[in-house]
This record gives C-alpha cells, sequence and structure tokens, in this order.
C-alpha cells in the first residue's frame, strides 16, 4: 500500500482508523501466542506436565499483552479517546431484531456442530487398536465440516430467517461479502 489512501480504501483493514489500529495490532500479536501454544508447548507436550499454576501462567502470559500493550501503546487514531471508546476494547456487538431469538437459534446451530462432530470424534477415540492415519483424519474432519455445512443451509432454505422480515425486505448482502466487491 503506497498511501493512507489506499489502506482507507482496502477490502481487508476497516474505513475506521481506531478499528484498523486494532486489526492490526491483533493481526501483528496473533503470531506470538500461536507460537507459543503451536511452536513450543504442542510439539514438546508441555502441557503433559502442565500443573494449574502453570496453566495459568501461560493464559496470562497470551493473554495479558492483549490488554496492556494496546493500552501502553496508543495508537495516533485512539489519541484523542478515551480508553473505554478505544476500537480494542469493544467486543463485538451485533444488532438484531430480536436478540433472545437469536441467542436460542444460535445454541442449536452450536448443538449441530457437536451433533456431528461427536460422532466422528468417538470412532477415532473408542478403539485405540485402530490407528487413524492424518489423511483419514482430515477427510473425517472435512466430512464433518461439510455436513455441518449442509445442515445449516438446509435450516435456511427449509425454515428461513429467525424473525420475520417485513414485505420487500431482504438481508443487506446475499452471499460471502468479499466476492461482492
Amino acid at each position: 500500500m503506497s498511501g493512507s489512501s489506499d489502506v482507507s480504501r482496502s477490502l481487508w483493514l476497516a474505513q475506521n482508523p481506531s478499528k484498523r489500529w486494532g486489526e492490526l495490532f491483533f493481526l501483528f500479536y496473533t503470531p506470538f501466542w500461536l507460537t507459543l501454544f503451536l511452536g513450543i508447548i504442542v510439539p514438546y507436550k508441555l502441557y503433559e506436565t502442565f500443573t494449574e499454576l502453570e496453566y495459568l501462567l501461560v493464559a496470562l502470559v497470551s493473554a495479558v499483552p492483549a490488554f496492556l500493550i494496546p493500552m501502553l501503546v496508543i495508537g495516533k487514531a485512539d489519541r484523542g479517546l478515551c480508553w473505554k471508546d478505544r476500537y480494542w476494547v469493544k467486543f463485538p456487538y451485533y444488532e438484531f431484531v430480536d436478540r433472545n431469538a437469536m441467542y436460542r437459534v444460535g445454541c442449536l446451530f452450536y448443538a449441530l456442530y457437536f451433533i456431528v462432530s461427536f460422532p466422528m470424534f468417538f470412532r477415532m477415540d473408542e478403539k485405540s487398536s485402530d490407528k487413524w492415519e492424518l489423511s483419514r483424519v482430515a477427510v473425517d474432519a472435512l466430512g464433518a465440516s461439510m455436513l455441518v455445512t449442509i445442515i445449516l443451509d438446509l435450516w435456511r432454505l427449509f425454515l428461513g430467517p429467525i424473525v420475520p422480515l417485513p414485505e420487500g425486505k431482504s438481508c443487506l448482502q446475499s452471499g460471502l461479502v468479499w466476492f461482492s466487491h
């Protein structure tokens, strides 16, 4: 990106400067905790000998910098804002016509993932004599993912939206957002 006008028109980053700073911070911070977990703790199986205190320390080492660094290193866009109004402090909050219905239906959606994936994990875990190769695990995982996607799409097609939409109204965007540009 050559200039600030390119950044503001980016399909990847937010238009809001505070939000853009937050996105960039977490984008650059993510490799730190991923390396800690997936590059050190998991490959060396350190978790097998962790006590409760060590689990707490790992959690603090990975989570505390995500709060302290943005508090101490204030982005240019956030300098004039109170800390509670900065993007990195806010959790995503979406507007729903009926929030309670969304929570009830959301729980059902998450249950679909469990209903589909549990039998697959049960088959892998129950027979210790039946060793699974990585390719077989990948095929089953992709199959479970596809089955969940199909069930969610069937819900969308046959049951429709969670709340009734006014006549002539539809969702603001159809399809995948990144394909609409």
